[in-house]
């Protein structure tokens, strides 16, 4: 698997598999998976929520939608409005927008430090980021798992442990590979180790998206 990111990726540069990685996996899922537990986002509902009723428009609060489209399940108090949709797709790509582009302006960096500005490498310094982008879309669909589990009472006090330990090896295994692009660029090591610096910043802002979630209680 490494040899196939460090070689094989390098070989062929594919654009549309950097914005799945950085805005799609990075980005979406990290903003679909946040917006249940959110304080900005309900922030947000509330302030637009209050905007609304001082200007008098009211059906952005009332109208709903089919349960295939938003949640509307009204015998079990679970239904969105379509102030919450909005809401909610905004937010998403927000999420995608702001942490995609900023883990993408750290890999341009990592770029810019291994020499001359290149397409090329750049979408293959994003191919180290493939473990980290993985594990946090394991966790995010895992969640769900652990709380219907711990609802059944299951006791599952090691959860967080483990998120803890499969982010941190997710993260080295990025770091690693990384390290390893760079040494197909640059032979330098001091070059190699400064072209870390933003790759390293990439990993933690991603780190911390996650950690936010499961550890900002």
């Amino acid at each position: 698997p490494n040899e196939e990111i460090v070689t094989v990726a390098g070989d062929t540069p594919k654009p549309v598999e950097t914005a799945l990685i950085v805005f799609g996996l990075m980005g979406v899922a990290v903003g679909a998976f946040h917006w249940s537990a959110s304080d900005w986002l309900v922030a947000a509902k509330q302030a637009a929520a209050q905007w609304l009723v001082d200007h008098g428009i009211l059906w952005p609060l009332e109208t709903t939608l089919p349960w295939w489209l938003l949640t509307n399940y009204p015998d079990q108090n679970d239904v969105l409005t379509l102030l919450d949709g909005a809401l909610l797709l905004a937010y998403i790509a927000t999420a995608a927008l702001v942490l995609g582009g900023a883990i993408a302006a750290c890999m341009a960096l990592a770029t810019r430090s291994l020499g001359r500005w290149s397409w090329p490498r750049f979408h293959h310094l994003v191919q180290s980021l493939i473990p980290l982008a993985a594990c946090g879309v394991f966790l995010g669909l895992s969640a769900l798992t652990v709380t219907m589990l711990r609802t059944e009472g299951f006791a599952l006090g090691f959860a967080g442990v483990l998120r803890a330990a499969l982010l941190a090896g997710a993260s080295l295994w990025s770091l690693w590979l990384g390290w390893r692009i760079a040494g197909r660029y640059r032979d330098s090591l001091i070059r190699r180790s400064i072209s870390l610096i933003p790759i390293i910043a990439a990993i933690g802002l991603n780190d911390l998206s996650w950690a936010l979630l499961f550890f900002g209680e």
